[in-house]
């Protein structure tokens, strides 16, 4: 066959194609149904739908414009933004045809669209030109339906984002009118992140893409604006990010916050922790709050010498994998520095360890982000300001419990149901001690608090008063010698039954002259005392308080409490039992309570002889006489008993040395006790025979006072004082008692294995 017949062929066959595909596009346009026909009665646009260009070779004639509707195969495209039409190259030289050139020639299958081959690989998107007619049908099914279903074939979606990226990236190199289009392909871009940023290759490619168009676009001050985002564990920082630090560092401008925050960010040697990927939007506010108390207006850096340039690989093969440079300007490039890096680490190590409880908490409830315990665990800048539907909710039934008053007595058991659910009984220890730091932060207090050696908050009364958050807290060891003194005082006023009127005021009025106490600190002692009558209090735990006490200095001590008990005007055979036994604890004279009582009653001069005590039966204990009357009776030394109150601060200075370390420093504020060496044999740091009793109790579950009193006179253990001494060991190592009740008394497992592991 000669030369001039080979070319009579191919046009015959050229000629044949181009009949059969009009008949085509004739026929699918017929068997269209009649809401699908682009007629100017059915079509929602003013503008007719266009017909592909039957032999397109430049990239405008090609290009349907936004907003626009084309017809392919039957399937109305609307919003334009893609190629359509014939031998439209590829924008390398090496690239034959555009990849996303939609060319209507080629074959789609009408009746079996493949939507879901995953023989087309994420990481390579063909040509349009190279897809089965089944995945062209299905293609073209994605575009006409909004570019929006979310489980699209993210080939698919790969393609369409190639003809985005040729449109801004090498079109407008020849049509600068392209710019014009570029919020609405920028737009379109964003909008496929928001609808498929699942997919890591096209979340990449995108965000390359956007930030290279910023720069083409305008080579600005780029730190005015908010940072790019950044992805974590990567190297390879965003470009933008890169041109706003050295435009940065050229102006010697600090550096802000959140422009800091991302550096560190997407710099690997930034080590941020667990805490900033649980609670990414709590650890960038609270890094904005270190950075600006370490580094003030923010760090400057010096501008090195190494130098910036920048380059953007397109996905699209159409560019035959070149570079487009970038207009960056003579930028330092300082994204390699490792010294910011450290100094940017300081305000973040800080921010991982205040975030950590919260953190943690997070970790075991996944869903309780906005709860009360979360929020309790937030750092206070960060709790302060979260806005909180319960935690507005509980200030404004605080504040209906308190009214017009400072403090409310207040049963406990509807707070705890509002913090941990209407089946708990009490709240262990850390969730104590959380409820009351959260409290705190909005202006309230709470007795008992967890933190302050207040034990636990449990079913039973409890006292919220207004706090002064503008006061400093008293010192720890004021404030726990004053509590003491309230729990011993309560207990020597409750000895005949309720504490009365007159032992409150003589108390209270002890306690408020106690110095070197705060106004938050005497608010929280009021409401501590407020507790202590409410509740009742026993001498359990006092004796390992006591221990330290200088001898010389105790009887002291002894006098205010018998104070307290004459302060009812009759001192009772019980109180003065009661009084014997404190003595002891403070190992003191027991036959000292009868001389400190005698001392509180005086006989006034008188001529006539005095009336002790009208003719009749005998009573019990010793009775303090009334006011003096025309009769002359002996009568309360009311004088001396207020010279006690005056005597507060000395008595409060020597109860201060009991918590005194064996080296005499004195503890710090919020510092937990030193506790004693533990035994080798012991059990969490109790002695032989206390680690004794409670492996015997550790056999069963609940035992009978008569068994515990047995088991208890074989290791030749007081049962009361041995249980204190057992349970404070469970406090301080796991938060909660061990021996729960008085008859029976309730083992509690979950402490028992604690204490045991």
């Amino acid at each position: 066959m000669g030369l001039l017949d080979q070319l009579i062929q191919k046009l015959t066959e050229r000629l044949e194609a181009e009949i059969a595909s009009i008949a085509d596009a004739e026929r699918e346009r017929t068997q269209a149904p009649p809401s699908a026909r682009p007629t100017a009665t059915n079509t929602p646009h003013a503008h007719p739908v266009p017909k592909p260009t039957p032999r397109a070779n430049t990239a405008d004639s090609c290009w349907v414009q936004p907003g626009q509707v084309v017809n392919v195969h039957g399937h109305l495209i609307e919003g334009g933004l893609v190629y359509v039409g014939r031998d439209l190259r590829g924008v390398s030289r090496y690239v034959g045809k555009e990849p996303s050139l939609i060319d209507p020639r080629l074959k789609v299958s009408t009746s079996d669209p493949d939507t879901d081959d995953r023989r087309l690989y994420y990481w390579y998107s063909p040509g349009y030109g190279e897809m089965t007619p089944q995945h062209r049908s299905a293609y073209l099914v994605w575009l006409a339906n909004g570019r929006q279903d979310p489980d699209a074939l993210r080939a698919y979606v790969h393609l369409y984002f190639y003809g985005l990226e040729r449109r801004l990236l090498a079109d407008t190199a020849e049509s600068p009118q392209v710019w014009a289009e570029a919020d609405t392909i920028v737009a379109e871009v964003e909008r496929l992140l928001h609808i498929y940023g699942d997919d890591y290759l096209l979340r990449e490619r995108a965000t390359g893409f956007l930030n290279a168009v910023g720069l083409l676009r305008d080579n600005g001050k780029k730190y005015y604006d908010a940072p790019p985002p950044t992805i974590r564990g990567k190297w390879e920082f965003p470009l933008q990010l890169k041109i706003g630090l050295g435009q940065l560092a050229v102006d010697r401008k600090p550096i802000p916050a959140e422009w800091a925050y991302a550096w560190l960010k997407a710099h690997p040697d930034g080590r941020l922790g667990t805490p900033a990927e649980r609670c990414p939007e709590e650890f960038e506010q609270l890094f904005a709050i270190r950075y600006r108390e370490r580094f003030g207006e923010g760090l400057v850096i010096k501008p090195n010498k190494k130098r910036l340039s920048a380059y953007h690989r397109p996905a699209s093969p159409s560019f035959g994998g070149s570079n487009i440079q970038l207009p960056v300007g003579n930028l330092p490039d300082i994204s390699a520095l490792t010294l910011p890096i450290r100094k940017l680490s300081e305000p973040a190590a800080k921010c991982y360890l205040d975030l950590d409880p919260y953190s943690r908490w997070l970790g075991r409830h996944p869903d309780g982000k906005g709860s009360l315990a979360a929020i309790a665990r937030l750092p206070a800048e960060l709790a302060a300001g979260s806005a909180s539907d319960e935690v507005a909710d509980l200030c404004r039934w605080i504040e209906g419990l308190l009214g017009e008053e400072e403090l409310a007595v207040f049963k406990a058991d509807e707070l705890i149901t509002r913090w941990s659910g209407p089946t708990a009984e009490k709240l262990p220890k850390a969730e104590s001690e959380a409820l009351a730091g959260l409290l705190a932060q909005h202006g309230y207090g709470i007795e008992p608090d967890a933190r302050l050696g207040g034990g636990l908050l449990a079913s039973g009364p409890a006292v919220l008063f207004r706090l002064d958050t503008n006061s400093p807290a008293s010192p720890v060891r004021e404030y726990a010698a004053a509590t003491l003194i309230a729990q011993m005082a309560v207990v020597v006023g409750s000895a005949r039954g309720e504490v009365s009127e007159q032992q409150t005021r003589y108390i209270r009025s002890y306690l408020m002259s106690i110095p070197d106490l705060t106004c938050s600190g005497r608010q929280r002692l009021t409401a501590h005392l407020a507790w202590r009558l409410a509740t009742g209090a026993k001498l359990n735990g006092i004796k390992p308080r006591l221990i330290a006490l200088d001898p010389d200095r105790r009887p002291g001590v002894g006098r205010f409490l018998v104070g307290v008990a004459a302060a009812g005007g009759f001192v009772s055979p019980e109180e003065i039992t009661l009084l014997e036994k404190i003595y002891r604890l403070l190992e003191l004279p027991p036959g000292d309570v009868y001389g400190h009582i005698h001392a509180l009653t005086v006989a006034p001069p008188a001529a006539d002889p005095v009336t002790v005590r009208a003719a009749g039966p005998a009573r019990s204990g010793y009775s303090i006489p009334p006011p003096p009357s025309s009769s002359r009776e002996v009568v309360l030394d009311t004088s001396r008993v207020e010279a006690k109150i005056a005597d507060s601060a000395a008595v409060s200075s020597l109860l201060g040395d009991i918590f005194l370390d064996e080296e005499g420093t004195q503890p710090q504020p919020g510092a937990a006790a030193a506790p004693s060496p533990p035994d080798t044999d012991g059990v969490a740091g109790l002695d032989a025979a206390h680690s004794s009793l409670l492996r015997a109790l550790a056999e069963r579950a609940n035992w009978s006072r008569g068994e515990l009193e047995a088991l208890a006179a074989e290791r030749g253990l007081l049962p009361d004082g041995a249980l204190d001494t057992i349970n404070e060991a469970a406090l301080e190592a796991f938060g909660e008692p061990v021996c729960e009740g008085d008859d029976p008394i309730e083992m509690n497992p979950e402490a028992l294995k604690e204490l045991f592991a």
